[in-house]
């Protein structure tokens, strides 16, 4: 299944089961950026559409953390927090 909204233009939302749903970010797309206003708008538009369905929430494999250390903290946060805000 794909959510087709433009918040989500990069990020893929596979159907797991017929209640689940897996929205897997591109890694480039989180570490890569000089900051996290574009990741944060993507998560929150993004479980926003999903709200009501079971979904997870997963950041695709990751070589590299683009000279931000402190990124995946971050992610885990901006991630959770929208999750909790639409859930």
């Amino acid at each position: 299944m794909t959510v087709d909204t433009e918040a989500f233009a990069n990020v893929e939302v596979a159907r797991v089961r017929d209640l689940a749903r897996r929205v897997a970010e591109k890694a480039s797309d989180v570490v890569l950026p000089p900051d996290t206003a574009a990741m944060e708008r993507h998560l929150e538009e993004g479980t926003r559409k999903l709200r009501g369905c079971c979904y997870q929430i997963v950041l695709r494999s990751v070589t590299t953390l683009g000279g931000h250390p402190r990124r995946l903290h971050e992610w885990v946060r901006i991630a959770t927090g929208a999750a909790e805000r639409n859930s």
